[in-house]
């Protein structure tokens, strides 16, 4: 057995021991005890240290639980000094690394890096290089493997976190002499071990540099003061003072004679190289969070200009937002934290217009020079996004080396050095400050040295896969982000092979795909100003094709014509296609100007006319195309096709100058007003717009007009809610009477101009108008007269006599217009449900045979309005045998005429009307009854109750006085004790609590009547005694037992009296109503005499009544 002495475990360790110099000192021991363990190779054996397993796994246990702890670091360090361990160095590196993830402050750290001295002095070669490799293991930069985002960014912060304190703890451990890197006998420089491990870190991934940020921030802030020079120092260039150093130099310590001549631990060359390395990291970090800034501001512009547009802005956008912000946020925080660490001033935010020329190049367009607004008449685009689209293309050195661009090295740097005060993202410069710093260093990566068993990365396919993977995507780039994504993935494999198969695969576009072709000539100009072979080429195929197409006149190649001259048009916008070789082709489309040259023209007129004659260095020579084209227009003869497609072509060219539309200027009341029926107005916002709208300042005339103009106009709402106007209507009509009158009376209007004007551009609203009518009637805002006047109008008006027939077409109503048929299925279909009982019935009953007789009347019934009328019928009246001929149909309508002539009236109106409602209303009045049954029920029961009393009373107070009559004391009782069960009955009934159903019923005083009645019956005969009292039953209990007891009451008591009053009061009332009702029910019986007989009189048709004998 092999041991060494361990460095002595002293006050660094205690939590009281904060002082920067004791913990310098104590780093300087441990730094000497280690260096000594590795230069000694054997050491004596000690017999007395302990073998026991289970003082062995009490350890393990501890270094895997306690070693954060710095309160029990003396004691492990001790018994580590006490056992063996040679036959558990495995474990206890497995349980020293686990420990390491639970250290998170200094003294937690400084407790394990004593612990970790202590095993290393115990077995320097055994312990400490797997150990070392371990730790390494864990500094790797590894990504989360998982597909789920989120679960991907948690488990990435878990690894930083842990990685955070593993950094610290291989700083400790490299200056107090653990973790080194021999070359050759000699170690290397403190420092270079974390510089390496570092370096990979920061730069493993730079599209999450904000990620790895605690890396940085916690390296500098925590051995920045062993590291990194003193930040005055570092900012002048100059040496640090010598105050400003923690760490005391090996001439101040107890070191050999050797160590003296050395200045620090760490050399200022190694400082240095610490700083430059998070210099660079701050500021591709500043730059990456400065552009991410940008995007922010950009993607705030957006949802604003959609607030406004729309009023609202969509939740996953806004969630997505708020996370980007979120995210900005902690980079710049970190961006923040890391400038005041190292003493460098805080970078400043770019804005959104100082960036906007950094990331872009502007192409070939002149619209800069035209000055004229974008969408004015001499503008060169028709609109921003057009202008965006052919003019901002993206730039590729920014995102490419110079060296894969194809350009020297010296405009590289040249373009390097520019694009360091200009570019706004990215952390390429960072990368290559670090290559280049590593490269005037010379220092070779420890990590390929220490790591053990490191897997070599899987080779990456081809050049030529990669290029198939990236052609493969062209079909689907349907977006300016993805076709700059496959630009920026071609010029990393640009070569000229691979731009002779780009060409070749852009040129055989299908040619059913031409929508795809302004995404291709953007990828061609965005490579052009590096490859410019690639849009030379593609030209040169291009008019290769175009000269074979002529020479092929006489074939039908109309699609592959059309694809090939807008792809020639979409490159002239970029900017690709010389403008003499899109004039010549124009010009040999003039010279031969017939057949498909006519639509080859107008294809190429349509795509870059407008660009090139608004474009200064062809707009002279465009003028003489557009000239000679008018000309052979109107010197041949062209059919009218082709004359149409030219002079569309022309005035997409050259539109003809005409006034601005100004908008229609609205209130803010009025579009306050639209909004709630246009927009806001659904299914379950009804209410809440009804209460809106009833909040309105109904006393000012302007706001009246404009609610009138909305409830008139139906035809602007979907069509689907306008059941919701007639439910608003409903709701308006009981507190505005008069407003739901001016609205019936407009729509009703509506409708009979419709029929007047009948011209087929009023359709739509014509239909929605009578939908309207239709739902009124459901909603009971109008009744049924209204609708079978409508009925009976649509199909009657503007023929002679009210009668329509096949001989007599009406100016108004031709045989072959059925738009008519259309209104009335959609009216019947909307409310024809309803008449299905009385006096309603018949009447649609008659409707319906005239209107078999309309429909008969006409010349041919288009198929579409036939299965509307089958569909209507089969809804209506399902077993209704339908007329074949019209002379059947108009014998059908005289008997049903002379019919309704000599019957009258079936029904009372109001009996329709109520019959009507019941129907309609079913559903909704089950709702109401639900809330009011008990209510109704107790008070019907109370009158049922009151009747039946009376008719007891009247048969029981016909007899004589019973023998077992009350005397004057016992009626007095009597009284006293009705009167408190009446107050106690009344006061039970106020409380608020739940009526509970009670024990006694009245089923047994109406049995005892039941059967007194039937005795009283047996006794016709006899002879009745005088009444000299009126009778009461009273019912009792004794126990479970129920007694009823008849009293006779006299009829000079009170309660006698006050009894015989309400009887005689109610049989008054009841005579009075009964006057009422016949005299209403006669009343509206002549009413309805006279309206049949105006509404047959204006038919032609003279209705008389007569009256029955003896009526």
């Amino acid at each position: 057995m092999t041991t060494s002495t361990g460095p002595t475990p002293v006050g660094g360790v205690e939590a009281n021991d904060t002082s920067g110099s004791q913990k310098s000192k104590r780093r300087l021991e441990l730094r000497q005890a280690n260096l000594a363990s590795w230069a000694s190779h054997t050491t004596e054996t000690n017999g007395r240290l302990d073998t026991s397993l289970k003082r062995h796994t009490a350890l393990l246990t501890k270094l895997k639980s306690s070693l954060h702890s710095a309160a029990n670091a003396p004691a492990i360090v001790k018994e580590i000094n006490s056992l063996a361990l040679e036959k558990y160095i495995e474990e206890a590196v497995g349980a020293v690394f686990e420990g390491l993830g639970k250290c998170k402050s200094s003294t937690e750290i400084a407790g394990a890096v004593e612990i970790i001295s202590s095993l290393h002095c115990r077995f320097p070669n055994i312990f400490t290089p797997s150990f070392t490799s371990l730790l390494l293991q864990g500094l790797k930069p590894s990504a989360s493997t998982a597909t789920d985002k989120d679960i991907r960014e948690k488990e990435d912060q878990a690894r930083i976190v842990r990685q955070r304190g593993l950094l610290r703890v291989l700083g400790e451990l490299e200056v107090v002499g653990v973790v080194v890197k021999k070359e050759g006998t000699k170690p290397s420089a403190i420092g270079d071990v974390s510089w390496a491990v570092l370096k990979e870190l920061l730069t493993a991934d730079k599209g999450s540099l904000s990620l790895v940020a605690p890396l940085a921030i916690a390296f500098s802030k925590y051995l920045g003061n062993i590291f990194l020079p003193p930040v005055a120092a570092a900012i002048n260039g100059g040496a640090p003072p010598q105050s400003d150093s923690n760490f005391p130099t090996l001439a101040e310590s107890n070191l050999p004679d050797s160590a003296k001549d050395e200045d620090t631990i760490v050399s200022k060359e190694v400082k240095d190289k610490f700083r430059k390395l998070l210099v660079a990291y701050l500021e591709a970090l500043g730059r990456k969070e400065g552009k991410e800034h940008i995007e922010l501001q950009k993607t705030d512009r957006r949802n604003h200009e959609a607030y406004i547009r729309s009023g609202e802005i969509f939740d996953d956008r806004e969630k997505n937002y708020e996370k980007s912000v979120r995210s900005w946020e902690r980079g710049w925080a970190s961006v923040t934290q890391l400038s005041e660490i190292l003493g460098l001033p805080v970078p400043p935010l770019p804005s959104l217009t100082s960036a906007s020329s950094a990331s872009i190049v502007t192409g070939a367009g002149t619209s800069s020079l035209t000055g004229e607004e974008i969408g004015g008449p001499g503008s060169l685009w028709p609109d921003e996004e057009d202008k965006r689209f052919y003019e901002e293309l993206r730039e590729l050195k920014g995102e490419v080396p110079g060296n894969v661009l194809g350009l020297s090295a010296k405009e590289s740097d040249s373009e390097a050095a520019k694009g360091k005060d200009q570019e706004v993202g990215g952390a390429e410069d960072m990368e290559v400050g670090l290559e280049i710093l590593g490269e005037e260093l010379e220092i070779e990566n420890p990590i390929e040295i220490l790591a053990v068993d490191t897997p070599d990365a899987s080779l990456p396919a081809g050049p030529a896969a990669q290029l198939t993977a990236v052609l493969a995507r062209l079909p689907d780039a349907s977006s300016k982000a993805t076709i700059d994504s496959i630009a920026i993935d071609f010029a990393f494999l640009n070569s000229k092979a691979a731009r002779k198969r780009l060409v070749k695969t852009l040129g055989s576009v299908n040619r059913n795909r031409q929508d795809i072709l302004p995404y291709y000539s953007r990828l061609v100009a965005t490579l052009n100003p590096y490859m410019p072979d690639i849009g030379k080429d593609l030209v040169a195929l291009l008019e290769e094709e175009f000269r074979y197409l002529q020479r092929k006149k006489n074939t039908d190649l109309a699609e592959t014509r059309s694809k090939n001259l807008r792809f020639l048009a979409e490159l002239t916008k970029f900017g690709i296609t010389p403008p003499h070789s899109i004039l010549h082709i124009l010009k040999v489309l003039l010279d031969d100007f017939s057949g498909p040259n006519i639509d080859n023209l107008c294809t190429t007129l349509e795509f870059c006319g407008r660009y090139m004659l608004r474009s200064e260095p062809t707009s002279e020579r465009m003028k003489l195309v557009l000239d000679t084209m008018k000309r052979k227009m109107a010197a041949m003869h062209l059919d009218q096709r082709q004359v149409t497609m030219l002079e569309n072509a022309y005035y997409q060219c050259d539109p003809p100058d005409r006034p601005i539309v100004a908008p229609k200027e609205r209130t803010p009341m009025q579009l306050y007003i639209r909004h709630l029926f246009y927009h806001a107005l659904t299914r379950n916002s009804v209410d809440k717009v009804r209460k809106l709208v009833r909040k309105l300042h109904w006393e000012d005339p302007s706001i009246v007009e404009k609610l009138h103009s909305a409830f008139t106009k139906v035809w602007k709402i979907k069509y689907s809610n306008v059941h919701l106007f007639a439910v608003l209507l409903h709701e308006l009509s009981r507190h505005h009477p008069d407003f739901a009158v001016s609205v019936i009376d407009e729509v009703l209007e509506n409708v009979r101009i419709g029929m007047e004007i009948n011209s087929f551009k009023y359709n739509q609203q014509r239909i929605a108008t009578i939908k309207y009518l239709g739902e009124l009637y459901n909603y009971r805002v109008i009744d049924s007269r209204v609708v079978f006047d409508t009925l009976w109008t649509l199909v009657t008006f503007g023929h002679p006599e009210g009668r329509p027939f096949p001989d007599s077409p009406s100016p108004i109503d031709s045989p072959d217009d059925c738009f008519r048929v259309r209104l009335v299925c959609t009216l019947l279909d909307t409310c024809g449900a309803c008449f299905e009982r009385g006096a309603l019935k018949k009447k649609l009953d008659n409707f319906v045979v005239f209107f078999q007789m309309y429909i008969l009347a006409k010349k041919s019934i288009p198929m579409d309005v036939e299965f509307m009328v089958s569909d209507t019928f089969e809804q209506l009246r399902p077993k209704l045998v339908l007329f074949k001929e019209f002379a059947d149909a108009a014998h059908a309508v005289d008997e049903m005429l002379a019919a309704v002539a000599k019957s009258g009236p079936v029904e009372e109106e109001l009996e329709e009307e109520m019959n009507a409602s019941e129907y309609r209303q079913q559903e909704e009045s089950d709702e109401e009854e639900d809330g009011s049954t008990d209510d109704e029920d107790a008070g019907q029961t109370d009158v049922e109750e009151g009747a039946s009393e009376q008719e007891e009373e009247v048969e029981l107070g016909g007899r004589g006085r019973d023998p077992n009559a009350m005397t004057q004391e016992e009626e007095d009782d009597f009284s006293r004790e009705l009167a408190k069960m009446m107050v106690t009955t009344s006061g039970e009934a106020r409380k608020p609590t739940e009526r509970k159903q009670v024990a006694l019923d009245f089923a047994v005083p109406v049995v005892k009547r039941q059967r007194q009645r039937s005795y009283n019956d047996g006794l016709d005969d006899e002879p009745e005694e005088p009444t000299r009292g009126m009778s009461f039953t009273l019912l009792t209990k004794k126990g479970n037992k129920q007694q009823t007891l008849t009293m006779e009451i006299p009829l000079e008591s009170a309660i006698a009296v006050h009894t015989l009053e309400k009887r005689a009061q109610d049989k008054a009332e009841q005579q009075e109503l009964k006057k009422k009702v016949l005299d209403y029910e006669q009343r509206e019986e002549e009413n309805e005499k006279l309206a049949l007989r105006e509404m047959m009189a204006r038919r032609g048709v003279n209705v008389k009544f007569v009256t029955p004998k003896g009526g």
